[in-house]
């Protein structure tokens, strides 16, 4: 086990972090592919999978879904049917399956196909075949790589099925498992099994086979356990987290607030001033991370709770702050009229075409300089330049960077100011009158408090609000996130991000990572490294995702009292089962696993007993296995409904089961347990009295 001595400053006392982890486990790369048709499909074309017939020259091919042929397992609606036809000149036939939901040669669905280990499928040759020579009756099995075979293996008349011990064209049904060679070159970006016939000048007669439940199975190879990287500070608030890449730098990640009537600053009950406010408590200033944004939008009239309103609706008051060698900006933005585009903010051009009009729009006046906001010139049958206002309002500039409280304070319907974190910087804005009703609410407006990335040196990092709060309009609101310990969901919903959506209360304290995939995996801590049985886990433990790692905040309660504190990652092992009678209760990490004494018990009257499967230290381990309980010799051992447990059988749910039992005489036993799956795994109860 790779432990790593870890020096920290990030707790009052310096904390001592080591983490470590288990030894290397077994796991598939990659997961089993299945094609079909298999179950109740009943065609070429099915949720599994496609056939398709890519190309070939014999005289007549033939691919279908035949109803009268059916497998011995699996798919019993029938199976895919081929069959080749030569007329005395060289010919072949190419037929291939990829999943329903890609298409062939799609490089954006294509298969490792190293990642498997075999192509597997029912196999039934046609006896009424009549190919001549009867030696060129074979089958190639291959991977498709765009209309390409990557030849595998082939079968032919004389070729035998190592389980019958019977040649697989003898008309039987036969399960072929075509192995794909660990080290096969070019099947790195390949789309699903496939299968080729071709035969030379001077073959006839027709050759046919069917075939169904087809799959590709996925390798299975050793995996290093996860990495575990130095602990970093969390910050206490609301964090959200950049936790998507590829084109989702760009993905918003946002809370939205859950009421959206009598949250604008138009509402006719608003008094003002009418202040949007939000503190910033953590916010990276790293050159490499300038670009990046931390925003509040404001929807009226939305269409949808959205990923992406800035972009989507056709209405849109933005405000988002940047960090740049001058210090932070906050700049207010706005767009009207202008679904899906957003060129109107910063003044850019854009085309739209509606109902045949052409319409080039160049959004390069200043706001409410131009009369009714746009003139329109036309040049051509249909198509005209807009000279359109930006929809760029103002900003403000505060020299010592993003940390603390922004505000958007609005003074009248159309004119307010930008207010920095001093309280004395400010910067004055207007909205045209005449595009303020495109911003009416109609009684509705969605508030969104979020960030995005941007660049690529931000993704994992976090934006994190101190606190939020909305005055002067009907629906007045604030939220201390510094003093909530989850988020407050009455309030906020998240999910609104294509990614993960990593938004979440942390506390100042360790900020843990490790890499994916860390399945069966659990974070302890203890304060005694050499302590076997002193490690527990903390109370809140709620790891969540990030890009490509897992996080755990650690603060408060969850860190261990002292000055020195490890953490570990573990994956249980499952040893044993552990039976617990009334009276006792499970005491993992200690010499017996549980604390008590089995309570007495009454004849004829119910009572529980839970079965855990535990680790070596009788830990519970997430195993859904079935179990047995029994009471070697006793008759007077009973179900809930007065007849005979002995033999009755219970599948545990993520490690544990729970038994009714009563006894219907006196007396005195102990239980016994065994896993149906593995009886290597046994428990024993302690004597229950009854």
């Amino acid at each position: 086990m790779k432990t790593i001595q870890l020096k920290h400053s990030i707790i009052a006392a310096c904390a001592a972090l080591a983490l470590a982890v288990s030894s290397n486990v077994v796991r598939a790369q990659a997961n089993n592919i299945f094609f079909g048709p298999a179950g109740s499909e009943a065609s070429l074309s099915n949720p599994d999978g496609t056939w398709i017939h890519l190309w070939g020259g014999v005289t007549a091919n033939i691919l279908e879904f035949d109803t009268n042929t059916i497998p011995l397992t699996g798919d019993r609606a029938g199976s895919v049917y081929v069959q080749m036809t030569w007329a005395g000149s060289a010919g072949d036939n190419y037929n291939s399956v990829a999943d329903n939901n890609t298409w062939f040669n799609n490089p954006a669905y294509a298969i490792n196909g190293n990642q498997y280990t075999n192509i597997v499928m029912d196999f039934k040759y046609d006896t009424t075949s009549t190919i001549s020579p009867s030696t060129a009756a074979h089958v190639d099995f291959a991977l498709d790589a765009g209309y390409w075979e990557q030849y595998i293996e082939t079968i032919n008349s004389t070729t035998i099925d190592p389980v019958t011990s019977t040649p697989y064209f003898d008309g039987n049904w036969h399960h072929l498992a075509v192995t794909i060679p660990s080290a096969m070159g070019n099947i790195g970006s390949v789309f699903g099994p496939s299968e080729y016939t071709w035969n030379p000048s001077g073959t006839s007669g027709t050759m046919g086979y069917w075939m169904a439940n087809v799959a590709m199975l996925a390798r299975i190879v050793p995996l290093p356990p996860p990495t575990n990287y130095p602990p970093t500070t969390a910050t206490s608030g609301l964090s959200e987290y950049a936790s998507t890449e590829g084109n989702a730098f760009f993905d918003r990640q946002s809370a939205l607030f859950t009421t959206n009537s009598g949250t604008s600053w138009l509402d006719s009950n608003a008094q003002y001033p009418v202040k949007y406010s939000f503190n910033i408590a953590s916010f990276s200033t790293n050159a490499a991370t300038y670009g990046a944004e931390a925003w509040l939008f404001l929807s009226p009239s939305p269409s949808a709770i959205d990923n992406a309103p800035d972009w989507n609706e056709t209405n849109m008051v933005i405000a988002f702050i940047q960090d740049n060698t001058n210090g932070a900006t906050l700049n207010l933005q706005y767009k009207v009229n202008e679904d899906h585009q957003q060129a109107m903010y910063n003044g850019g051009s854009e085309t739209r075409i509606v109902a045949g009009v052409t319409n080039h729009y160049y959004y390069s006046a200043a706001p409410g300089s131009l009369p009714g906001g746009a003139i329109v010139v036309s040049i051509g049958p249909n198509e005209y330049n807009v000279t359109n206002e930006s929809g760029n309002l103002t900003n403000v500039v505060y020299a010592k960077g993003p940390l603390g409280t922004w505000t958007i304070e609005f003074d009248s319907p159309t004119d307010g100011k930008l207010i920095a974190p001093d309280n004395i910087t400010t910067s004055a804005f207007t909205i045209p009158p005449y595009n303020i009703t495109y911003l009416e609410p109609n009684g509705h407006m969605n508030v969104y408090l979020g960030m995005q990335a941007n660049v690529a040196a931000f993704i994992n990092q976090a934006v994190v609000y101190a606190n939020f709060a909305m005055s002067g309009v009907p629906a007045a609101f604030a939220d201390d996130f510094t003093a909530d310990t989850v988020l407050n969901t009455n309030a906020w919903v998240t999910g609104q991000a294509s990614g993960p959506g990593s938004i979440l209360i942390t506390k100042t304290g360790p900020l843990l990572t490790w890499s994916l995939p860390d399945n069966g995996y659990t974070l302890q801590d203890s304060t005694n490294l050499v302590n076997p049985l002193g490690w527990s886990s903390p109370a809140n433990n709620n790891p969540f995702a990030l890009y490509h790692v897992r996080a755990q905040n650690l603060g408060g309660s969850d860190i261990p009292v002292g000055k020195t504190a490890f953490f570990r990652l573990i994956k249980r092992v499952y040893t044993q089962l552990q039976v617990l009678l009334p009276g006792e209760i499970a005491a993992p990490n200690t010499l017996t696993g549980k604390t008590g004494t089995p309570d007495v018990q009454a004849a004829y009257t119910p009572f529980n007993v839970i079965v855990n499967a535990v680790d070596v230290n009788f830990n519970v381990v997430n195993i859904n296995n079935t179990v047995q309980i029994s009471d070697p010799g006793d008759a007077n051992f009973a179900s809930l409904s007065g007849t005979d447990l002995t033999g009755t059988m219970q599948p545990l749910v993520s490690g544990t089961t729970t038994y009714s039992v009563e006894f219907t005489g006196d007396g005195s036993s102990a239980m016994t347990v065994i896993d149906q799956n593995d009886n290597t795994k046994t428990g024993t109860s302690g004597i229950v009295t009854y």
